[in-house]
């Protein structure tokens, strides 16, 4: 297992664990309780990328800025907000169904229920 793997698996463990607990003691686990539990942090050599990419973005916009997103994502694909500027970026493009599907991969990594029912109707 590589130490990325790792690191997700301990995050789900402690997730497990929090839900678990808070039933035991008679209450419901906060959404910020949980957050703690998956939050994931870029690499430095993300981070700067994925500075560059908004600047691109704001500069020179969404046709220079897509390529640096996507380099964001093949370095690391847990970052929601390379994939919802990725979705931005093909909307203005006019390539609908790549930003619905940006869209998608973000709120899986973000793991947000709004996102989620939203994307419900557009799947429809």
């Amino acid at each position: 297992m590589t130490k990325r793997m790792i690191s997700s698996v301990e995050r789900c463990r402690k997730g497990y664990v929090l839900l678990l607990s808070s039933f035991l003691q008679g209450r419901v686990a906060s959404q910020a309780d949980l957050l703690q539990t998956r939050e994931h942090r870029p690499t430095p050599e993300v981070a700067r990328l994925l500075g560059e990419a908004n600047v691109a973005y704001a500069v020179h916009g969404a046709a220079e800025a897509l390529e640096i997103y996507l380099q964001v994502v093949r370095h690391d694909q847990y970052i929601a907000q390379a994939w919802s500027s990725l979705a931005s970026c093909y909307d203005e493009l006019g390539k609908g169904e790549a930003a619905r599907q940006m869209r998608f991969f973000a709120a899986h990594v973000d793991r947000d229920g709004e996102k989620w029912a939203s994307l419900a109707g557009e799947f429809k």
